[in-house]
């Protein structure tokens, strides 16, 4: 569980992606990311259910949806 006492990055993952070009993968949230993270996994599946009623261009909408999410 997330101890708001420590300091510094908890949660942390970190893999290496592409070895060739020594690019790595490295992930971990702090005190003000962890509300964050959240209120992003709760409002989410809100959101995408509200909009379900769109029928034009939805490939177009997710996407962008994803790519705002990130």
């Amino acid at each position: 569980s997330y101890d708001a006492h420590q300091p510094g990055y908890q949660f942390v993952v970190q893999s290496v992606w592409y070895e060739a070009v020594n690019a790595s993968y490295h992930l971990g949230v702090d005190g003000i990311s962890v509300p964050l993270v959240l209120l992003t996994t709760l409002l989410s599946p809100l959101a995408i259910l509200i909009s379900w009623s769109i029928e034009e261009n939805v490939r177009t909408y997710m996407a962008l949806f994803l790519f705002l999410e990130t």
